[in-house]
């Protein structure tokens, strides 16, 4: 009952601390051992965006030598940020911190260009505010990776006739669109489904297709099939359009999208 007691009277000291004591005092000490870990990526902020604690994998990709030394550094300012912040993670983020929901998002690393799918919580005091955000990424391996494109063109009979060279670059340029539409096709996606993610017509797309990628390709209109075997032969599947990010990220938490793209 003592112990109890002293409990409550601890309870009612701790309601008084601030986000920052909270921090110091609970959040800190809770992640210092799993912070020394160097096989899993995970990273706390607070408020103002100030890295509080993170794993040795993250501190070493962004350029400490330790977690130790990270801690406490605000990106922009102390070292170059992971990645660049869209404005879906900026809403995403804000509404996770005000709604204290979890949330998804994919993004590229900009020092590797790896992507990474990344699970966002909210950290509270015992108010039941917000005081920071806790991220976990994973890796993922996007339609990039050899293996996945040949089981892919194997069950569409499609042809894999150029080896997939990571230092081929795409020589036939492509409006924003073009590119994306061309990769969509070549992950699997039909006109319609295409369509419906890019909250597009699929009339637009059929357009994008016969009178853009067809005609650039020099093929004729609508031929799909040689387009994606042509586009593929060139090295285009090797490269993923930020844009497609985006597109992922706006339909993670609705739909089963990233299942094709891992």
């Amino acid at each position: 009952m003592e112990n109890k007691c002293k409990w409550l009277d601890n309870f009612d000291e701790m309601l008084l601390w601030s986000a920052e004591d909270f921090l110091k005092k609970v959040t800190i000490p809770a992640h210092w051992s799993i912070a020394s870990q160097n096989n899993i990526r995970f990273t706390i902020n607070d408020i103002s965006g100030r890295l509080i604690i993170c794993s040795e994998k993250y501190a070493h990709d962004i350029g400490f030598n330790n977690f130790y030394e990270a801690m406490f550094k605000m990106p922009g300012k102390d070292y170059k940020p992971f990645f660049k912040e869209t404005n879906y993670f900026i809403a995403q983020k804000n509404s996770s911190e005000n709604k204290k929901k979890v949330f998804h998002y994919i993004y590229k690393a900009n020092h590797n260009g790896i992507i990474y799918l990344s699970t966002s919580e909210p950290i509270l005091d015992l108010k039941g505010n917000t005081i920071a955000t806790k991220d976990v990424d994973l890796e993922v391996k996007p339609i990039t990776h050899r293996e996945v494109i040949e089981k892919h063109f194997k069950r569409n009979d499609i042809n894999l006739v150029a080896p997939c060279l990571e230092d081929v670059a795409p020589i036939i340029p492509l409006t924003e669109n073009e590119e994306l539409i061309l990769f969509m096709l070549i992950a699997g996606y039909s006109q319609q489904e295409i369509g419906v993610l890019l909250n597009y017509s699929r009339s637009y797309i059929v357009k994008i297709i016969a009178e853009g990628l067809c005609v650039k390709f020099g093929l004729p209109a609508l031929s799909t099939k040689a387009l994606i075997d042509k586009a593929v032969s060139m090295g285009y599947a090797l490269f993923i359009p930020n844009k497609f990010l985006d597109v992922l990220n706006d339909n993670l938490n609705e739909h089963e999208l990233l299942n094709k793209a891992i």
